[in-house]
């Protein structure tokens, strides 16, 4: 019976100890005559063996090695069993379905001598030098705000040397989100990075002739903080490896501890932030012993902090409206023409005209748009013709009650009377709060009289069977 090593180390220690043969042999759970065999070699069994590099039996497929080859040269990630099938109908009965396992070994093989292979050369990271920056698409985690589907990004930060990281969700690649990330990020981290380390997307560069510089903003913010940057080359996503890694691993995390929790729905944006804030919490836990040496080489933040909103200016167009990161936003038609400063922070927007605030409101996300239909009725009242292919005709029907009554004017009135009618009275229920709408304009409209039959006078009122007047609203 063959022994082992682990056997055979007992004989050894057995015989060291002054044991004889014999007694060795017994120790050891072998017979006397294998004992004399190892303690004569000195080896263990496994230093004794013969590698096996011979064939046992003829190779079924020595023949056709270079249709094989030919095969691999024209469809290099050809199957094993694909190839098997091609051979069995060139050569009928030559081939068995039981020699798959061998074509299987040999395309691993010749695959293994002549496949190029993508090399990754591991790189040393210094501490605090760079901060990666990238976005991830976190739609997939199915995570919905009080019942709404929350479609959106995860702006993404990682510091190279710990791998320390820090996340934040946002509607789009802009430079909004990667300003609010550095703000969270380096306030958290209690200093700031050397640098950031981004790709080449139009959020910090665009493109001057056949080269690619950094936006005036981007350039702007980096000059203010004393911030280095780097940009990775165009469609090389691997030289933001520790980003991009941390993508996967921490989108599989946040899917898990979703699971865990019992539900993906969540009361506010606020409350999805903390949950994250949490995950990131306890990964960057099991990194203290990098991140304390990363930390003694972060450069100082500013008095305050790194500022939580950026500022710029916007003209009002002749919609009335001001276009932020792709959403229009309404204010009154008196500052049409006008420059209005911007205060945009991550979830607050304030549109300020001469230190006097114009409109202090959330800021959209998604599809969401800012138009308010208070600011645009009375213009609109006096053009009902465009409102019917309006743009932002949806926020003239702020709530899927009024929406409900404006199908109700529409049935009985037509589409047309409809429009005038409902902006007259929109016009008359400015004042009236949300909460109360949609009740005040249920009551205005039970109250109305339908109007009579067309008349036949030559008036428009008459042709259209106009009322005299809007319902009353009381507010």
């Amino acid at each position: 019976m063959a022994a082992n090593d682990r056997q055979v180390r007992k004989l050894f220690r057995a015989h060291e100890r002054g044991r004889n043969l014999t007694l060795s042999a017994v120790a050891a759970g072998m017979c006397r005559q294998t004992a004399a065999k190892y303690l004569g070699a000195g080896c263990l069994p496994s230093e004794l063996a013969r590698p096996h590099t011979w064939r046992t039996r003829a190779d079924p497929f020595a023949a056709v090695q270079t249709e094989l080859a030919g095969m691999l040269s024209t469809v290099p990630n050809l199957p094993a069993s694909a190839a098997l099938a091609h051979l069995q109908h060139l050569y009928a009965g030559r081939f068995a379905a039981g020699q798959l396992r061998t074509l299987q070994r040999q395309f691993r093989q010749r695959r293994a001598r002549t496949r190029v292979k993508e090399v990754y050369f591991a790189q040393e990271h210094e501490p605090a030098e760079w901060l990666q920056i990238d976005w991830t698409d976190g739609s997939d985690l199915g995570v919905t705000l009080r019942g709404e589907p929350f479609a959106h990004l995860l702006a993404h930060a990682v510091f190279p040397f710990s791998n320390w990281e820090w996340a934040s969700p946002c509607d789009a690649e802009n430079f909004a989100s990667l300003l609010a990330l550095v703000r969270e990020t380096a306030n958290r981290a209690g200093g700031l990075p050397g640098g950031l380390q981004t790709d080449h997307s139009c959020t910090v560069t665009h493109r001057v002739g056949s080269e690619r510089t950094f936006n005036g903003s981007y350039a702007a913010f980096l000059a203010r903080y004393g911030l280095q940057a780097r940009t990775t080359n165009l469609r090389s996503p691997h030289e933001n490896g520790d980003v991009e890694s941390a993508h996967r691993h921490f989108l599989r995390e946040v899917g898990v501890a979703l699971g865990f929790r019992g539900s993906r729905d969540f009361d506010s944006l606020g409350a999805y932030r903390q949950f994250l804030a949490r995950l990131l919490w306890g990964r960057n836990a099991t990194r203290q012993t990098a991140w304390a040496q990363e930390q003694l080489r972060l450069r100082p933040l500013p008095a305050g902090g790194l500022p939580d909103r950026i500022e710029c200016d916007r003209r009002v167009d002749s919609g009335s409206l001001v276009r932020l990161d792709g959403h229009p936003y309404s204010v009154p038609p008196s500052y049409i023409g006008e420059r209005l400063r911007c205060r945009v922070g991550w979830e607050r927007l304030e549109l300020v005209d001469a230190g006097e605030p114009v409109r202090v409101r959330d800021r959209c996300w998604g599809e969401a748009q800012g138009v308010e239909w208070r600011d645009l009725v009375v213009a609109m009242r006096s053009k009902p013709g465009a409102f019917a292919a309006y743009r932002y005709r949806a926020a003239f029907f702020p709530t899927a009650e009024l929406r409900e009554l404006y199908g109700q004017m529409e049935t009985a009135r037509g589409r047309g009377q409809a429009d005038r009618d409902w902006l007259d009275l929109l016009a008359a229920a400015r004042d009236v709060p949300d909460q109360r709408l949609a009740a005040v304009m249920a009551e205005a409209l039970a109250s109305w009289v339908a109007p009579a039959a067309p008349q036949r006078s030559g008036s428009a009122d008459g042709a259209l069977g106009r009322a005299t007047g809007p319902p009353a609203v009381t507010p």
